[in-house]
């Protein structure tokens, strides 16, 4: 794909925020986004809008059980009906709600939250809220550290923390067990899948979970920033604007293309049978979407987004992404493929969607111009270059 090429043509769909994007959730049903102003608007996946709502502060996480959806919202943690946006209940927690958890049986909600001092430019003090699912505070559990990452395995919460103790802390009802992972390394980030969790650590560490038990940790050469986990292994970005993959074991795999300036490096939704990365790195005032192939790395995107990203989220069959100027592009795997293919087969796919209708218009073809086979043989040189690096 070119470099100009827009962005839009390969999507799916294209909606529009009042504000920038602050958080997205989408699975097989919906596409919901959350606005740094507090706005939260809820499409189908035909793009019809369902709702839309005002709360009462920024989104910062979304999560769902069944017709429910649950919000972490400036102070608040917020249930709303997923058909209809009307709030069930609100509750407030302390400082700002980071993030929100639903366990898998929709009885326990788990709101993390953290008070930030101006004065001393760092956060004092986090909570953990356990809510049922009507809403009732049922335990909270106050700790000093803020929590970067957090996630449920079976009934319990558990907690990646930064400084000063660092390791992972377990809660389970009115208990709770903290764990120490690398010694003076807090933990700045994590992932998880099932039963498997990794955390990335300040100074390069990295620690592997099965069922909440350490099996393995690794130490490379610069602070991790930010982790996604796939079926074969990890997506890394580190402090320094570097990205690289790991396989299962924590081995490299491969280090991005000379990339010094990446954001976000995520698995997104299945192309052609095989796991698509999508690599989001910053060119002056805006971000360049990168995506290749996790198992071969082949290179099918490399383009602009005429904004910045600020909110990302993916599933096997669906990607959307949310940009500064308000964007929300969703992407559809089997559309993808299919513009993909015609584009790398000489083709050019002109099939659109509509912003107001969800009809696809017929495919139709034409000569490659010379911008068209520049990029070509751009890509190719690249997927070399890859290849190149994998089998070093």
């Amino acid at each position: 794909m070119g470099m100009g090429e827009d962005i839009e043509s390969l999507a799916w769909s294209v909606r529009q925020l009042k504000d920038r994007p602050s958080n997205l959730y989408v699975d097989n049903e919906v596409v919901v986004a959350g606005g740094w102003d507090g706005n939260i608007s809820c499409w189908d996946l035909d793009g019809i809008q369902q709702w839309a709502i005002t709360l009462t502060s920024r989104i910062q996480s979304i999560c769902r059980y069944e017709q429910r959806l649950y919000v972490a919202a400036g102070l608040n943690a917020v249930a709303l009906n997923l058909n209809d946006g009307e709030i069930l209940w609100s509750q407030t927690t302390e400082g700002s709600a980071d993030a929100i958890l639903c366990s898998s049986d929709g009885e326990l909600i788990v709101a993390i939250s953290s008070v930030y001092d101006i004065e001393y430019g760092d956060f004092m003090e986090s909570a953990c809220w356990q809510y049922s699912n009507t809403g009732e505070l049922l335990i909270v559990e106050r700790m000093d550290e803020r929590p970067w990452f957090s996630t449920m395995f079976e009934g319990e919460i558990i907690l990646g923390l930064g400084r000063p103790r660092g390791g992972y802390l377990t809660i389970n009802g009115s208990s709770s067990k903290w764990t120490e992972l690398i010694e003076d390394d807090p933990v700045t980030c994590g992932c998880s899948k099932g039963q498997h969790l990794v955390l990335g650590h300040a100074k390069g560490g990295l620690s592997f979970l099965e069922k909440g038990v350490i099996v393995n940790s690794k130490t490379l050469e610069n602070g991790i920033e930010y982790i996604s986990i796939h079926e074969d292994g990890y997506l890394l970005t580190f402090d320094t604007g570097g990205a690289c993959l790991l396989d299962n074991k924590g081995k490299m795999q491969t280090e991005s293309m000379g990339i010094d300036n990446a954001l976000i490096f995520q698995s997104g939704l299945i192309i052609d049978g095989g796991r698509t990365s999508w690599l989001i790195s910053q060119n002056n005032d805006e971000h360049i979407l990168q995506i290749c192939s996790i198992n071969s790395g082949d290179e099918y995107i490399n383009t602009p987004l005429g904004s910045l990203v600020t909110a990302y989220n993916s599933t096997d069959e669906h990607t959307v992404i949310g940009c500064e100027d308000g964007r929300i592009l969703l992407f559809e795997a089997d559309l993808l493929n299919r513009r993909l293919t015609n584009r790398l087969s000489g083709k050019d796919d002109v099939e659109k969607i509509s912003n107001n209708s969800t009809d696809e218009q017929k495919d139709s073809s034409s000569e490659l111009s010379e911008a068209d086979f520049d990029a070509l043989e751009k890509r190719r040189i690249m997927q070399a270059k890859l290849r190149k690096l994998r089998d070093n």
